[in-house]
């Protein structure tokens, strides 16, 4: 016996036309839905009506910028450490263009864009004025509370150096992407002044720290090893509160690759089990890395196996997540400088989909399905009390690129910004919100299935 056949292929047919707001396509289909099929079509319908305002609920907010929505976002400028602005002539500073045509500048189109469109939200900064500072754009009038993540396609764009191309890249440069949640939506959201709790990335990388952290508690940074004279008020370091997923805040070297030769293998073994046991007192340096000393504390103990260990056979989060890419063909074309690959480990020249999930206290950012950082606010100094998000572009050094292009070329780009209320069920972090017909078609197949078996009994 065939559970479905022929005999029920034209009732399928005829439930899905009414499901998807089509009239049946001839007399007898109109007739299966007019005849013992009609209340199996029914019965998933008032389904499908039901579950749609669950669904609208799990979805807090949507941006994918196709129409021009400029007068609905506010974009805020500001120069870190108290430092004053003194933007130079001819070109802003510091700019946002929430209607741009990425594809102007050879990008394609971003991973969760419907039909191909390429419009985003691209932000610049220190382009003229050489100062230390970015910009951030937030959502006017929006408010988002409990537990949530935030979704997006994120683009960081740079200058190729006129010789070597995009490895090391053009002079002057050293850019973040920025984002983050609790802001106020007001405030320019830079390293030294900020409201929120953010993340950023360098664009081309070979920085200090090219993956960061940052919140109202700590506006350097969280640091690697953590410092220990700021203390939260349980006595534990601030830095603790974040966790560095790759034990690292750069590519360069991996934490547990003693050697240097770009991998954790049986060599950086040889070398932490020689020196275990090494120790140095204040004021005295703390053991090298290169003695084994993977944490950057003031011993080769345990901890250091337990992190080579870990690490075992790997060359390290982001070298093996991220970089390594060539410029768009349609950009090469037009700026011959963008040749070669983007460094390992860089985030730069590609789509990325990034998420920013807060639930309780934790707050968790992933990256092309990465979980590069955790945070823990239970015992936060201090706590923020914005409800908005943003997005940012900042510079991280006082100088500005003197790069003739930069400003076709230096910025961050957004594209398919969603929030998604986590407390509805199937609306979990890394994973999306089913759709209503998703559910409704289940619950029809069955249905007709067993109209199936009525008719064959």
């Amino acid at each position: 016996m065939r559970v479905v056949d022929t005999a029920i292929q034209q009732p399928l047919v005829a439930a899905g036309r009414v499901l998807s707001g089509e009239q049946p396509g001839s007399h007898e289909e109109l007739c299966y839905l007019e005849g013992p099929m009609k209340r199996y079509v029914f019965a998933a319908t008032v389904v499908l009506t039901l579950m749609a305002p669950m669904t609208a609920r799990g979805q807090l907010y949507m941006e994918d910028f196709d129409a021009d929505h400029s007068a609905n976002w506010l974009l805020s400028a500001n120069e870190g450490f108290g430092q004053s602005p003194s933007d130079g002539v001819g070109e802003p500073d510091k700019t946002a263009d929430f209607f741009f045509d990425y594809s102007d500048v050879g990008i394609p189109s971003a991973p969760n864009s419907a039909g191909g469109t390429t419009r985003g939200m691209k932000i610049q900064a220190n382009l003229i004025a050489g100062i230390f500072g970015g910009a951030s754009a937030s959502p006017i009038g929006q408010s988002f509370t409990g537990d949530y993540k935030v979704t997006f396609d994120l683009w960081g764009n740079y200058v190729g150096d006129p010789t070597l191309g995009l490895n090391p890249g053009g002079q002057g440069q050293s850019v973040m992407s920025t984002y983050g949640i609790l802001t106020d939506g007001a405030t320019g959201v830079v390293p030294g002044v900020n409201d929120a709790v953010w993340f950023a990335a360098t664009v081309e990388g070979g920085s200090g720290a090219d993956f960061r952290a940052y919140s109202i508690e700590r506006e350097i940074s969280y640091q690697i090893p953590p410092v220990t004279t700021v203390l939260d008020g349980v006595g534990e370091p601030v830095d603790s509160h974040a966790t560095h997923h790759a034990l690292s805040r750069n590519n360069v070297p991996p934490p547990a690759d003693y050697n240097d030769n770009g991998i954790m293998d049986a060599a950086d073994y040889v070398i932490w089990r020689k020196n275990d046991g090494l120790s140095t007192m204040a004021p005295d340096p703390a053991p090298p890395r290169t003695s084994g000393n993977g944490d950057f504390d003031r011993d080769v103990d345990e901890d250091d196996y337990e992190m080579w260990a870990a690490l075992f056979g790997s060359r390290g989060l982001y070298i093996e997540n991220f970089g390594g890419v060539a410029a768009p063909a349609a950009q090469l074309a037009e700026y011959p400088q963008q040749t070669g690959t983007t460094p390992l480990g860089s985030i730069g020249m590609e789509w990325h989909e990034v998420e920013i999930a807060k639930v309780g206290n934790i707050v968790t950012w992933t990256m092309d399905g990465a979980l590069l950082i955790t945070l823990d606010m239970t015992n936060f100094t201090e706590q923020p009390d914005g409800t908005n998000i943003f997005f940012g572009h900042s510079d991280i050094n006082a100088g500005s690129s003197l790069e003739p292009d930069r400003f076709d070329l230096q910025f961050s780009l957004f594209d398919n910004v969603k929030v998604t209320d986590l407390s509805v069920v199937g609306a979990g972090s890394s994973g999306a919100v089913p759709e209503p017909g998703t559910f409704a078609g289940a619950l029809l197949g069955l249905l007709l299935v067993g109209a199936g078996f009525r008719r064959h009994r």
